[in-house]
């Protein structure tokens, strides 16, 4: 295999402080490879150690408030829970807050803790990075969802410099190792996979008609936006996405780039009775929050969809569940997080037997298996030939 350029600048980190990681995850079929040891949880551990977006911030501000570590974010998706941070000097204090904070709701849960940190939370999070830990092996979505958790700690002051630097450092090698290994051939959208699995059930072209509404301003609605546009052909006058993001929102500026064209509305609450006969009057409706409690019932929903008499097709990825009660209404087929992770994970298992596919995960390994130790340099990156 011919060498891969990898471009990286030269930044001298020999002062520069540690990562770390404590979280919890899902297995998959890749399972932890050539990575480090991984514990894991069931599902329904993984959604008791979650907390809601609202919950996230307090939690980032009160790790920087107390001051064990320079920098910290969390990478929270439908497969993972897991706090990163930087710092220096002793690790222990730095697990006990994380821990004490982000875990003290289940204590139970705390042996089944992944504790990572230098060489093996680097190794994690290029693996992560990879898709080689997600449900859906190969997807390029949990790419996205880490450059919103690195949003939102920029946001609410809990990143500095080291931690851009050292993510869009990973985001480099992981784009490298897709470009230039047979890895990149399973290169797939859970988001996508999901919307065509839908789609392809129901009558699509009926679907695509709209009217579509879209609930959320996160880094899923913003994917969401851009594949019913360019995968489905969806017109952009036939998409609402209804937001509690100000206009001083980056992602919701990225949104209405990606779908130009389409409407949106903000609103204070997403309890909300404009928001619930919308979702009635659609075909369908899709959500990208991340809320503890749901927002839409299935009584409201009823009373919405007097009059209706078209079907509506109701997809939440939010693993808290955005509804209750919904299923029994008629005319609208629910689609929850469980069921599309269901699907992902009845579709990955029929990969898992394919020979091209597990000699692309072993390329892969064997790629970042190389580079790891690259990332503990004193010249952490300089141009240079590496053969994957």
């Amino acid at each position: 295999m011919k060498p891969v350029p990898t471009i990286l600048n030269e930044k001298n980190i020999s002062s520069s402080p540690r990562l770390l990681m404590a979280g919890v995850c899902v297995e998959n079929v890749v399972g932890r490879g050539l990575g480090p040891s991984l514990g894991y949880v069931s599902q329904e551990g993984l959604q008791r150690a979650k907390w809601s977006h609202p919950e996230v911030v307090k939690k980032l501000r009160g790790v920087i408030a107390s001051g064990i570590c320079e920098e910290c974010w969390v990478w929270n998706t439908c497969n993972r829970f897991e706090i990163y941070a930087l710092f220096r000097g002793e690790s222990q204090p730095v697990w006990e807050t994380l821990e004490s904070l982000f875990f003290e709701q289940h204590p139970t849960q705390r042996s089944r803790i992944n504790r990572m940190e230098g060489r093996d939370a680097i190794h994690h999070l290029l693996r992560t990075g990879l898709g080689l830990n997600s449900g859906l092996p190969g997807e390029t979505d949990v790419c996205d969802q880490l450059a919103a958790s690195i949003r939102l700690s920029a946001k609410v002051g809990a990143l500095r410099e080291n931690g851009p630097h050292l993510i869009e450092k990973i985001l480099k090698v992981v784009a490298e190792v897709r470009a230039h290994t047979s890895w990149g051939r399973f290169s797939t959208s859970y988001i996508s996979a999901a919307l065509r699995g839908v789609l392809e059930k129901s009558a699509e072209d009926t679907i695509c008609e709209g009217p579509i509404v879209l609930v959320g301003s996160s880094s899923t609605i913003h994917r969401v936006s851009q594949l019913l546009l360019t995968e489905f052909g969806v017109n952009p006058r036939d998409i609402t996405v209804y937001h509690r993001s100000h206009r001083s929102n980056g992602l919701m500026k990225v949104i209405r780039r990606a779908a130009f064209g389409c409407r949106t509305v903000q609103v204070e609450e997403y309890v909300s009775p404009m928001l619930a006969e919308a979702i009635g009057a659609s075909r369908l409706a899709i959500f990208g929050i991340d809320r503890a409690s749901p927002v839409l019932s299935g009584e409201t929903l009823r009373d919405a969809r007097i009059g209706i008499e078209h079907s509506t097709i109701v997809l939440d990825f939010n693993t808290f569940n955005s509804t209750s009660g919904i299923e029994t209404t008629s005319g609208v087929q629910l689609i929850d997080a469980q069921a599309i992770e269901r699907s992902i994970r009845d579709y990955a298992a029929h990969l898992s037997g394919d020979t091209r596919f597990i000699e692309a995960v072993s390329e892969a390994e064997k790629a970042l298996v190389s580079v790891v130790p690259l990332f503990d340099s004193p010249v952490m990156y300089k141009t240079q030939e590496m053969s994957w």
